[in-house]
């Protein structure tokens, strides 16, 4: 049986990722999270304005 994959960008915070994997299990069907951590994803992605940060995520392209 082939396994499935999936990752998430999450917040550092340690509360937020079990919660998140078990959602991503049950809704998706995903065998396997894994977790991109930082602090504040969602204003890093949002603004794509902290340079600092930026370069450790090569996923995002600036735009």
């Amino acid at each position: 049986m082939r396994k499935t994959f999936a990752t998430a960008i999450n917040c550092i915070d340690g509360r937020t990722q079990i919660p998140l994997i078990e959602f991503i299990k049950r809704n998706y069907a995903i065998d396997y999270i894994d977790l991109i951590t930082e602090p504040g994803p969602n204003k890093i992605l949002a603004e794509n304005t902290d340079k600092e940060t930026l370069p450790v995520m090569p996923w995002l392209k600036a735009r």
